[in-house]
């Protein structure tokens, strides 16, 4: 079985193709660098993803604070993670790079601002 994949590693944006068999890789062609061939193989079988949000502010000068996850989550979590981090609220003043989440579902990622949100 052939696969088609778009690296998103760098701006190069290679159109790499996968050719599959028997549930394993058998051969990667198009990668210019050898980032693009990982980033297929880790693609194919472990995908993750860095999520980037916004949760709820309390007694702020906004009423909503972007956040991102410090590092990856796996693929299949993030409509856990998003579910999860829909019940968040934190309280104001935050600071960019103030851990909002600890260990967000058991990832071990936190989940960190990305913006100040200003007590009102």
């Amino acid at each position: 079985m052939k696969n088609t994949l778009t690296c998103i590693i760098c701006p190069r944006s290679c159109l790499i193709y996968v050719y599959c068999e028997d549930g394993g890789i058998e051969k990667i062609q198009g990668a210019l660098c050898s980032k693009g061939k990982r980033y297929v193989q880790k693609e194919l079988t472990c995908p993750m993803r860095t999520i980037s949000t916004t949760v709820e502010v309390t007694g702020g000068e906004y009423p909503l604070v972007s956040v991102k996850s410090e590092g990856e989550l796996p693929k299949e979590q993030l409509k856990l993670v998003m579910r999860e981090l829909a019940k968040v609220k934190v309280r104001a003043p935050v600071d960019i790079g103030d851990i909002l989440v600890y260990n967000i579902l058991n990832t071990g990622v936190n989940i960190v601002a990305t913006r100040i949100v200003k007590q009102k």
